[in-house]
């Protein structure tokens, strides 16, 4: 669980049941700017990140260089 105070709280279940999980961790969490998530659990000496993945509407612009004006 993702905690705004930028904590987290993970379990480590067995083969993905949930039934059968050890006990909770604590660790904290960043995010690099718009691009990706980090979370480190210390007592299990894990690190994650996952990248964030963005794609411009079609009906936004298909050119957006194209559309770009130069501010003198």
């Amino acid at each position: 669980m993702i905690k705004a105070d930028y904590t987290v709280e993970a379990a480590f279940c067995k083969h993905g049941n949930l039934t059968d999980c050890e006990k909770s961790v604590e660790g904290k969490w960043l995010n690099y700017y718009d691009q990706a998530l980090h979370v480190e659990l210390p007592e299990k000496n894990l690190r994650f990140t996952a990248n964030f993945r963005y794609n411009i509407l079609p009906n936004i612009t298909t050119d957006p260089s194209s559309e770009f004006k130069k501010v003198d």
